[in-house]
């Protein structure tokens, strides 16, 4: 059995410092960026900044930083056991390579699909930056081979093709971090086995969601994971030949109206947020049944990230001067 009450006590430690929905509405408030840069620096104990901070990009790049500096502190601490943790790390590892491939298809530059991503110890800022300069699918997966990152392999073999599809890349990668992240969750206890299957399930209704809406031209047996704790693959099929998301939705609502999952299906801006609440409430009720396992790791990661993205809604509204009420998703 693993022991991580190193690690949990670590943890706490961390998630004693983020930011409360308190402190994000007042930070709401800020005029401009410095002072938002000031209040920042004030509640995290460091230094005020020198001078007056303009630039929305430097400021959101530093708060990534920061919160990498976490994750990788996180990595350091668990050691030999951080293969445990490995679907918390690829998580973030796959939506960097889904953000890469997306913006090499689309041709945006390189800065915007930096946007938001966290350095992980698999991929470190200078590789991230690397990464999301590629200028095609292939050059991605041909990069990610060089890293030896496990996801460039799968990745090249279908970037190979002649008119590889983004829809299937995407699944590519789905497989790839379902079939990583099972193996570790079954080590890695309770608590990493809920996390990844709540992922399956997510991902499995955002497919059934698309395939509804857009249509898919090969198998849809082929996009379901298995795994998942919710949605079997008949009604996921059943979902997909709704031929309309209205329909699908109906069908996905009745299995995860009752769970941390019941705003997969809404496309409102706040879904997101009150998706990860949900999940971290979840891992915090297992905490309390295991204090010192897994699950005070897995919340305090999933609020790390919520907040990332709370902030970076802040730096962008207030560069924008939005309306203060804009600024800011997030509920008690």
């Amino acid at each position: 059995m693993t022991v991580w009450v190193d690690v949990t006590a670590r943890a706490r430690g961390l998630a004693g410092r983020l930011l409360s929905v308190r402190r994000l509405t007042e930070l709401a408030q800020s005029r401009d960026l410095h002072e938002l840069a000031t209040r920042l620096a004030a509640l995290r104990n460091l230094p005020a900044p020198q001078d007056t901070i303009h630039d929305a990009r430097e400021l959101e790049i530093a708060e990534r930083r920061r919160a990498g500096g976490q994750i990788r502190l996180l990595g350091q601490w668990a050691g030999a056991r951080a293969g445990l943790l490995a679907p918390l790390f690829e998580d973030e590892d796959c939506r960097a390579i889904r953000a890469a491939i997306r913006g090499a298809a689309a041709g945006t530059p390189a800065v915007e699909r930096l946007s938001g991503l966290l350095p992980t110890p698999a991929l470190p800022q200078r590789a991230l930056t690397q990464l999301v300069s590629s200028r095609n699918p292939a050059a991605v997966a041909a990069l990610l081979v060089a890293f030896g990152n496990p996801y460039g392999p799968p990745l090249l073999v279908e970037t190979s093709r002649q008119h590889p599809e983004l829809f299937i890349l995407e699944h590519v990668l789905a497989h790839t971090w379902v079939d990583r992240a099972r193996r570790a969750a079954a080590r890695a206890g309770r608590a990493m086995r809920v996390y990844v299957e709540r992922q399956i399930d997510l991902a499995n209704c955002w497919s059934a969601l698309l395939v509804a809406e857009h249509g898919f031209d090969g198998s849809v047996d082929d996009l379901f994971l298995d795994g998942g704790r919710l949605l079997p693959r008949d009604v996921f099929r059943l979902a997909t030949q709704s031929r309309s998301r209205t329909g699908a939705r109906a069908l996905l609502d009745e299995l995860v109206r009752q769970s941390p999952l019941a705003a997969a299906t809404s496309r409102d801006p706040g879904a997101e947020e009150r998706l990860r609440r949900a999940l971290w409430r979840e891992q915090r009720d297992i905490a309390r049944l295991d204090p010192t396992g897994p699950a005070v790791i897995i919340e305090y990661w999933l609020r790390l990230r919520g907040e990332v993205e709370a902030v970076q809604r802040l730096i962008w509204g207030i560069a924008a001067a939005a309306p203060m009420e804009t600024r800011t998703l997030v509920d008690s």
